[in-house]
Formats: structure tokens, sequence, C-alpha cells
């Protein structure tokens, strides 16, 4: 069974993230059950010409969670906006 990914899904999560509207330990569970799904060879990326793109932010996402110390998260939400802005470049031109 495939397992599709658009490039809106992944720009709602980034929003969701810098909106504080879904936790990042969610956002975070949901990039790696793609990444595994991708790892699986059952993830197909819409549209495909934005794979890269899409992969990227995504390693990004599974990440989103990770804190430096135990009150602070490694990205903080100028990252997040970094990360979203680079995304949204890349398809742009994809």
């Amino acid at each position: 069974m495939t397992v599709q990914i658009t490039n809106q899904e992944i720009r709602a999560a980034f929003e969701d993230l810098l909106r504080e509207e879904r936790p990042r330990e969610e956002i975070a569970r949901w990039a790696a059950s793609l990444r595994a799904a991708e790892d699986a060879g059952e993830l197909g990326y819409v549209p495909p010409s934005a794979e890269r793109a899409m992969r990227d932010a995504l390693e990004f996402l599974v990440g989103v969670d990770l804190k430096d110390d135990p009150e602070r998260y490694l990205h903080n939400n100028d990252d997040i906006a970094k990360a979203m802005g680079s995304f949204l470049e890349c398809d742009a031109h994809e």
C-alpha cells in the first residue's frame, strides 16, 4: 500500500507549528511515519517534481521536537520559519 504526501500537507504542518496549533511531538511523529513509509518504498510524493523539497522538509520536521535542554527546543520558531521558507522556495522552483 502506497502512502502519498502532498506539498500542501507539509506546508500545513509548518503553519501549524508556527501557530502552535499542533504539538511539535505530533508533527515529528507524523513526519517520522512518512519517513518510515519512504524507507519501505511505500511513499509517493505529489507532485513528484517536488520530491526533493518535500524530503528535505520531512527531514527537518522529524527533528522538530528535539530539545537541547529540558526546557528549550533545539529549533525555535525562527528556525521553523526559515525551514518553511526554504521549502516553499524550493517547491516553487520544482
